[in-house]
């Protein structure tokens, strides 16, 4: 993971060969950002962006809505647990 919570590898298919301002993976189109999936979040941005979660939260800090990655069953094993 780099300083702005993207996925270096992407947390499905494992590919880490993206381009540097890649949004989605490139070989299986996940998003290589963790994000809560929950519309009105009110941790969302004015220009209505997504917030970057860590890849590890399985649910919103902001408003407790379950992630993109927990939905998807992809979560990332936090210290190889």
């Amino acid at each position: 993971m780099d300083d702005t919570d993207k996925q270096i590898a992407c947390a499905q298919c494992g590919f880490d060969d993206h381009e540097e301002n890649a949004e989605y993976c490139e070989r299986c189109g996940i998003p290589l950002y963790n994000v809560c999936v929950n519309s009105s979040c009110p941790a969302r941005y004015d220009d209505d962006q997504d917030v970057h979660l860590s890849p590890q939260a399985a649910y919103c800090p902001f408003c407790g809505e379950k992630t993109y990655y927990a939905n998807k069953g992809i979560l990332i094993p936090q210290n190889g647990q």
